[in-house]
């Protein structure tokens, strides 16, 4: 799965008011997933959809311990809509 690009100050889109979530469907699923790709490319631990240009109440937090003996067993990654 291709990540995201992320956008960087001042591009316009990262100040607009991201729309809420009317239903989680398979689209917001693939949002997801492409999200967690994008943050675990850029050894991110949360990503916003709004910081990759698009304009939805998403969020999702990887919250295991980033200490060198935490294996990705461990991980716990969070898929958030309208926190």
């Amino acid at each position: 799965m291709k990540p995201y690009t992320i956008l960087t100050v001042p591009d316009p889109r990262l100040r607009q008011k991201a729309l809420p979530i009317e239903t989680v469907d398979d689209s917001i699923r693939d949002i997801f997933e492409r999200l967690i790709v994008t943050a675990e490319k850029e050894d991110g631990v949360g990503l916003a959809a709004t910081q990759v240009g698009i304009n939805k109440r998403l969020i999702i937090m990887d919250v295991h311990d980033h200490d060198e003996e935490s294996a990705c067993g461990n991980c716990k990654i969070y898929r958030l809509a309208n926190p």
